[in-house]
């Protein structure tokens, strides 16, 4: 007997598809993804030139302004995007408005070295956005200068703290 049997298989349509929600917190934007289920790979670009591969990552921008977002993510097999507009209004860590205590730093973006004028007898540290202190002094003067000439490029923040309380600024080198 040579006969054949042809069976059609109807197959299952496979899709993805990319979403996501945001909070943005000063300069800290928090995403969470709401992608399909079957997702197993996520890169983010935030529009700064920032990327990210966690599902649900928080991205700190160093300027104010309207950022485009892309998710992409993928199941293995296919992938799928989406693009959102998000702006950011306020980069500011901490605001000082009693101007009881001050931390200025000149010039922002830095170079090789910066100044820093802050009330005295404070304690200054420089760290990197992990929060690992990079370098420590101690302020003795109104307005000191400090050599960061070694620091890779990228964002920083600076923190000042006294008696009359605690402040961070963020730089750029």
């Amino acid at each position: 007997n040579n006969s054949a049997t042809v069976l059609n298989v109807p197959l299952k349509q496979l899709s993805i598809n990319a979403n996501f929600t945001y909070v943005v917190n000063n300069s800290f934007v928090s995403f969470t993804d709401q992608s399909s289920s079957a997702t197993t790979t996520w890169n983010w670009d935030f529009g700064d030139g920032g990327t990210s591969t966690l599902q649900n990552p928080t991205h700190n921008y160093a300027a104010v302004g309207t950022y485009t977002v892309v998710l992409t993510i993928s199941n293995g097999c296919i992938s799928n995007s989406k693009t959102i507009m998000v702006t950011v209004n306020n980069v500011g860590i901490i605001e000082n408005n009693s101007n009881e205590y001050i931390l200025e730093i000149f010039p922002n973006p830095v170079t090789n070295s910066m100044s820093i004028q802050t009330m005295q007898n404070s304690l200054i540290e420089i760290t990197n956005l992990q929060g690992q202190v990079i370098k420590s002094i101690h302020n003795l003067d109104k307005t000191t200068t400090i050599d960061v000439s070694n620091l890779s490029n990228g964002l920083y923040l600076i923190k000042a703290t006294s008696g009359k309380g605690i402040i961070v600024r963020k730089f750029v080198k």
